[in-house]
């Protein structure tokens, strides 16, 4: 049971220990009714280490005060904060009053020693969220063709909406042809589902997720032809494919009834994955907002978001029945417009927001038929930012592009920054902040659902800026809480965005890896330095933290300059010890990925660790006892 389920199943338990708990005075006793003392229910400094110069902001939350006051000659405050910029370290105090007396806080801001431009501060027993062990995943078909450390494998893209699990037989609309029925994934010879089976073993022998992709939109190719006619009778080179069979699922399947089926292939996917360590995932094929576009040879009109939503529930309730267990994701929607208006559909006019939309119906039919029929929400994000004109998912390295490329990844939850774009231009006017924008769509339409991006990518993977924005995204997909996300490479050289897998699953060589709980950390400069931290549930004292160092434009050219950061660490076990490996454009390049190198050890003095950070950097830092 994944940990959304379990404390859904917990609250309404909860909620009723609380109501027995909390009204009744215990017996022979008699209610205080007279006036109560003001309660100060939290106050803290952020970041609680500033450098010489820097400010901090007090922050607190209070119940029955008349009125609030700082010490260190501030006086009278009101709000929720105040912002502080000591000289030296200092301990402040806030007072609630009110007629029944007065209640006081400490939090204390440490002022860095020597010249930090940059500090950190790390409080493990703050902002603590599970990470999902999926989130470092790749789309590919094997452990050994994917980034080291890669966790999840999923199978999908444009081929898969045609695939023909029992022939292998597949057509990729326009990528190739265009509109060719190919052997590309295999022929009637290699066996049912062919281009499935690999990567399922693959991934159960090795511990890993696995996604694969169910073909819903209504025809498979049905001969190895080549190119096909868009106008033509579907019948020619199609079949269809329907969700339910409606009797007795075979292995391997009839080939010669004239139609697939999807309930079959689940089951027969679930036959070959039991005994896995991962539930099966099932993806509700790929981006159908792109279909009349890229499948024109099957989609011969634009889709509404009535006839998606009609066609997902019929399969979501076909395969939930054939593998109960299953996990299900979509609608696998390939960008920003396809989100808002399932790429201008027919009815996208009369029935609003797509993504609104679409969860809203999901639950209505999950309510009605007793049980999820959607599991997970997954869209593809592939960044539209821009450095003076040029879009970062390419390969360019000029310091415009790269500039853009590494703050790129801040789009994906930072409500303070604004990439340049034409989704902030017209659409949002303002931040993307993506996971937390789609989780207040999840929170109000569709409570429970999680969240994964299967198809994602800053550019870059053959140079360095492309491992420094990657592991930006590791971190932030985890912190976020993102279920599972996979990377899709927009080039054949993976050799330095492999390396941000390593910054988090085997920084040491020896498989050491990032924890499995974030916990809070904040930057006083986020521009260049953005850092992600973590512990472990089990609690044995350890802490692992990636920093992310990342240059911004000095005119038209990177700055390119070193910083120093004095990061401080709020932990119950004091931490005295530091293991660090980094990243840089000179990391030496072996077996195709760039290492990471281990530097020397250092020591965490009062709770403070000082380093040195070169430009466009990615730094591994294991904190222990």
């Amino acid at each position: 049971m994944n940990d959304a389920r379990k404390w859904g199943a917990l609250l309404p338990a909860l909620a009723a220990l609380a109501a027995c708990g909390g009204s009744t005075a215990p017996a022979g006793q008699q209610q205080n009714t007279g006036p109560q003392l003001p309660r100060i229910d939290s106050f803290a400094a952020s970041p609680a280490l500033v450098a010489a110069g820097g400010s901090s902001t007090l922050s607190w939350s209070v119940t029955g005060a008349d009125g609030l006051e700082l010490d260190q000659g501030i006086g009278a405050v009101t709000g929720t904060s105040h912002q502080v910029s000591p000289s030296a370290t200092t301990t402040y105090r806030l007072t609630a009053r009110n007629a029944a007396g007065s209640a006081s806080a400490a939090a204390t801001v440490t002022l860095a020693s020597g010249s930090a431009d940059v500090t950190v501060a790390v409080d493990s027993s703050a902002g603590r969220r599970p990470i999902s062990p999926l989130v470092y995943g790749f789309n590919g078909g094997s452990a050994a063709g994917s980034p080291p450390g890669t966790t999840w494998l999923r199978l999908g893209g444009n081929r898969w909406t045609a695939y023909n699990w029992e022939s292998n037989y597949s057509n990729a609309g326009s990528d190739w042809g265009p509109y060719s029925n190919d052997t590309y994934m295999g022929t009637p010879a290699d066996g049912p589902a062919a281009a499935d089976v690999p990567a399922l073993d693959d991934g159960k022998a090795n511990g890993l997720g696995v996604c694969v992709t169910i073909p819903i939109q209504g025809w498979v190719s049905k001969d190895p032809s080549g190119n096909v006619s868009t106008t033509g009778p579907l019948t020619d080179h199609f079949l269809e494919t329907r969700p339910r069979k409606g009797s007795a699922f075979a292995s391997p399947p009839d080939a010669t009834d004239s139609f697939v089926y999807q309930d079959e292939l689940a089951a027969f996917l679930a036959a070959r994955w039991a005994g896995a360590s991962h539930p099966l995932h099932l993806m509700l094929d790929n981006e159908p907002d792109l279909w009349s576009a890229t499948h024109a040879e099957i989609q011969r009109s634009p889709l509404g978001y009535a006839s998606l939503l009609s066609t997902t529930t019929a399969s979501a309730k076909a395969l939930k029945d054939a593998v109960p267990s299953a996990m299900l994701f979509g609608p696998v929607s390939y960008g920003w417009y396809g989100f808002l208006t399932l790429q201008d559909a027919p009815d996208a006019g009369a029935l609003g927001d797509f993504l609104d939309h679409y969860l809203s119906q999901m639950k209505s039919a999950s309510d009605a038929d007793g049980r999820r029929l959607l599991d997970v929400l997954d869209l593809h994000f592939y960044s539209e930012a821009q450095g003076c004109g040029v879009r970062v998912t390419g390969s360019q390295t000029d310091d415009c592009t790269v500039a853009a490329r590494v703050q790129a990844p801040r789009s994906l939850a930072d409500p303070g920054y604004t990439e340049t774009s034409w989704i902030t231009q017209y659409s949002t006017g303002g931040p993307i902040a993506l996971v937390p924008r789609m989780q207040a769509k999840i929170d109000a339409r569709f409570p429970g659902t999680l969240f994964s991006l299967s198809e994602y990518s800053h550019g870059g993977e053959g140079h360095v800026s492309g491992a420094v924005a990657q592991a930006d995204t590791l971190g932030i997909l985890g912190e976020q809480g993102v279920y599972a996300a996979s990377l899709w490479p927009l080039s054949g050289d993976l050799s330095w965005i492999s390396a941000a897998w390593l910054a988090y699953r085997n920084y040491d060589g020896a498989g050491s890896h990032f924890g499995d709980t974030a916990v809070s950390a904040t930057s006083s400069d986020p521009d260049h330095l953005s850092v992600h931290a973590s512990a472990d549930a089990g609690g044995n004292g350890r802490l692992v933290l990636v920093l992310v160092h990342r240059p911004t434009l000095a005119g038209t050219a990177l700055d390119g300059r070193s910083r120093t950061v004095a990061l401080q660490v709020s932990h119950p076990v004091t931490l005295g010890k530091a293991r660090l490996w980094q990243l840089t454009a000179g990391s030496p390049v072996q077996g195709g990925v760039a290492r990471p190198q281990r530097l020397a050890d250092a020591a965490v003095s009062g709770g403070v660790l000082t380093l040195t950070l070169p430009a466009m950097s990615v730094t591994t830092v294991e904190l222990t006892p």
